[in-house]
């Protein structure tokens, strides 16, 4: 029994012992225990230091409270000592019976393995490798070894084999009068035609068609890496909670083949003559897991997931509402090349720039001056001005910001929603495109709606992708439009992410922003 956890919610150490623990069985990739320790003395030791001590760039995964609780700053799964912590991003709702591991909800609604599925497809995106993600360290704890990545290499392997079963090159075979297409070049080469009408007949013809080779080296190593892969999913317990197909055939070993370096060395001379792509990264990924086979150890830890969810919703945003940036100027900063420190004359206490300054740096080298005479700096980034999404249609523009926040809605208040600096933003945006003679149709902040999982088992009625849950508006005298805000369906909207649909974003938008809009609530 077990439970999930929800990323920045607030726990207590008996509540994280309720973590997954690996089967009895185990072997040593996570370290199989003799005894079922259970104290809590005994847990913090083996795995709550750990969590504490981990880090994704300078954000603790695991921060501790006042009061003795602990919040996840990550969301995903982390595999250390014998614990399994599955974490939810925050916009689930954290209620004890929504939470336990073996319920239906979690694994057959697929709320969980969609969230992995989302945080993969990201990573792996041109946009996360630009954003210098970091990896999660562990300090001071240099002892422990982290496994980051293999959790998708795992899932891929397993999820390529069920989909195309084992590696297969296709050989062309060519016959007479079988099955296939007719190779008349090779035809007239071999036979005579009869001639009826005046015109020649082939009794015979050749075929070619194309066959796939059953047995090969390649193959039987895939099936060898798959076995050893399906052994460290049970024992991490990691198809409980992803559904991953597990490979059951009974096949050899690694070292009945040859061993690891004649696995590896054999993979390479496949993969320089392979110009497939899917099998050049199916071949690629068998590689990568022999070169870190041996890396696991009983003070493994495997991680998988991300410490900035907030990339992912926006990413997943973009997506949906077919982000098309429109290029914007930079700021830029201009300062005075030469100053001194001198009494001004006069009655002047300000000493104002000289009219012709020196336009040399101290090196001799150009200096990038103005007409004024002063330093022009253009590398101030604009990207903090920028909203999250600017969709573009025939008859206008559509500004919105993701916004991966969880509001508390009181009778009389509203808490943890978007603040004035965000208002801002979205105001000024509005304003350098309505410069540009550019229309606005519409600004908004997209929020995750917030989701509780017995709900996704038991709700029957229609959902919706989107809600209105009210607007925002600055009366600072500058006409702009007023900030929307919705809430986005998360599980539906990864599931687009993942389909890479963007062709929603236009009838989606015009249903959001109507051109006789009302106050009251819309749903749709």
């Amino acid at each position: 029994m077990g439970r999930f956890f929800v990323e920045g919610t607030p726990y207590g150490i008996s509540e994280l012992r309720e973590a997954v623990v690996p089967r009895p069985d185990s072997s040593a990739h996570i370290g199989s225990v003799e005894k079922d320790d259970t104290d809590d003395s005994a847990f913090r030791k083996e795995s709550l230091d750990v969590l504490l001590k981990m880090q994704v760039g300078n954000k603790n995964i695991l921060k501790e409270l006042n009061g003795g609780k602990y919040q996840f700053q990550y969301v995903g799964v982390i595999a250390v000592g014998k614990y399994l912590f599955a974490v939810l991003p925050k916009y689930y709702t954290d209620d004890d019976n929504s939470r336990t591991l073996d319920d239906e909800i979690a694994l057959k609604s697929g709320v969980f393995p969609t969230v992995m599925r989302t945080i993969a497809h990201f990573n792996a995106s041109e946009r996360a490798r630009t954003l210098q993600q970091h990896k999660v360290t562990i300090d001071p704890e240099k002892h422990l070894e982290i496994m980051q990545g293999r959790i998708t290499m795992y899932r891929f392997l397993l999820e390529d084999y069920a989909s195309n079963g084992p590696y297969a090159n296709m050989s062309a075979v060519r016959e007479v009068n079988r099955e296939g297409f007719p190779d008349w070049s090779m035809t007239v080469e071999r036979f005579d035609p009869i001639f009826q009408h005046g015109k020649p007949m082939y009794l015979d013809v050749v075929t070619r068609r194309r066959r796939r080779e059953e047995s090969n080296e390649i193959a039987y190593i895939q099936e060898a890496i798959l076995l050893e892969i399906t052994g460290i999913v049970r024992d991490l317990r990691l198809n409980d909670i992803l559904g991953m197909p597990l490979f059951e055939k009974p096949v050899r070993g690694i070292n009945d083949l040859g061993g690891v370096e004649y696995a590896k060395q054999r993979i390479r001379r496949e993969l320089s003559s392979q110009f497939e792509t899917r099998k050049k990264l199916l071949l690629r990924t068998l590689l990568s897991y022999l070169d870190d086979r041996f890396a696991a150890s009983p003070k493994t830890v495997y991680i998988e997931g991300t410490g900035s969810f907030n990339l992912v919703w926006e990413e997943i945003c973009k997506t949906i509402f077919n982000d098309r940036q429109p290029n914007i100027d930079k700021p830029k900063w201009r300062f005075h090349h030469t100053l001194d420190w001198e009494k001004g004359s006069g009655d002047s206490d300000v000493r104002l720039p000289r009219d012709s300054p020196d336009d040399k740096s101290a090196d001799g080298s150009k200096t990038p001056l103005d007409e004024a005479g002063s330093i022009v700096d253009d590398t101030v980034e604009a990207s903090t001005l920028i909203p999250d999404v600017v969709s573009e249609t025939d008859t206008g523009y559509y500004i919105l910001d993701a916004k991966y926040y969880k509001p508390i809605y009181g009778e009389s208040s509203i808490s943890r929603q978007p603040g004035v600096g965000d208002i801002l933003k979205q105001c000024f945006y509005q304003f350098v495109l309505a410069r540009r003679r550019k229309n606005i149709l519409g600004n908004a902040f997209i929020m995750p709606a917030q989701r509780s999982l017995n709900d996704i088992r038991t709700k029957t009625s229609e959902e919706y992708a989107l809600i209105r849950r009210g607007q925002a508006d600055l009366e600072f005298g500058i006409p702009h439009e007023p900030i929307q805000v919705f809430e986005m369906n998360p599980d539906w909207a990864m599931e687009l992410y993942l389909e890479g649909d963007r062709s929603r974003a236009e009838r989606l938008l015009t249903q959001m922003f109507p051109k006789n809009d009302s106050e009251n609530s819309t749903e749709f």
